[in-house]
């Protein structure tokens, strides 16, 4: 089912987005030309589960492939389809509308639920929305909010009720990044600097009363629909990654020397190889299983972290090996591995933080 579409994105990914082409987006290159071209194959279609749900399989698929050439490529795609899907899931026409346009390439979004002092730990969330008339006012400030500089519109999740339990009293509003009172700075990062993250300043923005996706106060449904998207297509892209950073070692320690033979005939290092597709085999099974738990109509909680933690925590294992058995070359720019390492980091917070799906898993671990 998505060997064709694997073997269509990775073809047109090793025309257009070469090494050196992906070191230039990490230092900060824009990649809007890149993603809009990417947007007209149709790939970001897949963001539409409605019509078939499964296509988030075939989403999943192009995530994994896009990442292992670029993460700037890869998380845009992520954050722009699990936007798209929370606004065409759970909005009114209207965001139905913006969904279609994001996914046709049109639109860019971001989500802004991560804060200075709470991260992604929704219990603590201080931006407030009023409503003030025929308008709501907004203000607060979200931190990490990844792609904001760029974006159309922003996600922002806001307290609409501080006199309600969380869960209901929250709301997810849709601003357009110029509207008045919005300040938004780029964060310097460690990678992946063309597709910025930001701080972003709200000070009593006004929005119509229609901004809310879906109803007021009604928000907890749609974070969480959100949230196991983007958790599961992160792990989707760690799986991708590690990939290519085990196919990149095989093929290095095929052409390496030592002693008169490949390295790759040394036991120790043909096993620490071998030991990365077996990880990216289980990693994919369960980014497969946290899918069809999704889909399945049932609770994927425990599916979905798995999915991520396995997947983040695999990414990091296998960067590090890569960097032991290449020895000092791998520290070198001349090498992709360096960077590889430092786009992986990101997956670790992506989606909440791997110590957060191991909160949400306590409550029940050993259910479906």
């Amino acid at each position: 089912m998505l060997e064709p579409l694997g073997s269509e994105v990775s073809t047109w990914c090793e025309n257009n987005v070469s090494l050196d082409i992906a070191g230039q987006l990490d230092q900060g290159q824009s990649p809007l030309p890149l993603y809009k071209a990417m947007t007209e194959k149709g790939w970001l279609d897949y963001a539409d589960i409605r019509e078939d749900p499964d296509n988030l399989y075939r989403l999943a698929e192009v995530c994994k492939i896009t990442n292992s050439y670029s993460g700037v490529l890869g998380n845009m795609i992520s954050v722009n389809a699990a936007c798209a899907i929370m606004l065409g899931s759970c909005g009114g026409a209207e965001h139905q509308q913006l969904a279609s346009d994001i996914l046709a390439g049109g639109k860019l979004a971001a989500f802004a639920l991560t804060e200075p002092q709470a991260g992604t730990d929704v219990r603590g969330l201080e931006t407030e929305a009023y409503l003030a008339g025929d308008h709501w006012e907004v203000s607060g400030e979200k931190y990490l909010t990844t792609g904001a500089k760029v974006a159309d519109v922003l996600l922002v999740v806001a307290r609409t009720n501080s006199q309600a339990p969380m869960n209901r009293g929250t709301s997810l509003l849709a601003i357009p990044r110029d509207a008045s009172g919005l300040n938004i700075k780029s964060l310097p990062k460690m990678a992946a600097n063309g597709y910025a993250s930001c701080h972003v300043v709200l000070d009593r923005v006004a929005v119509p009363e229609d901004a809310v996706v879906g109803d007021p106060n009604a928000a907890w449904g749609t974070l969480a629909l959100g949230g196991a998207l983007e958790r599961i297509l992160v792990a989707a892209c760690c799986v991708g990654l590690s990939r290519t950073i085990g196919e990149y070692l095989y093929n290095y320690t095929q052409e390496r020397q030592v002693g008169n033979q490949p390295l790759y005939q040394l036991t120790n290092i043909s096993h620490q190889i071998v030991d990365i597709a077996i990880q990216v085999r289980a990693a994919d099974a369960l980014v497969n299983q946290a899918i069809a738990a999704f889909l399945g109509g049932g609770n994927p909680t425990n599916a979905v972290a798995a999915a991520k933690v396995f997947a983040t925590r695999m990414q990091q294992d296998v960067s590090m090996a890569a960097m032991q058995v290449m020895g000092g070359r791998a520290y070198l720019q001349a090498f992709p591995v360096e960077r590889w390492m430092r786009e992986g980091l990101l997956a670790l917070w992506a989606g909440g933080t791997n110590e957060l799906q191991k909160n949400l898993m306590a409550r029940s671990p050993f259910a479906a």
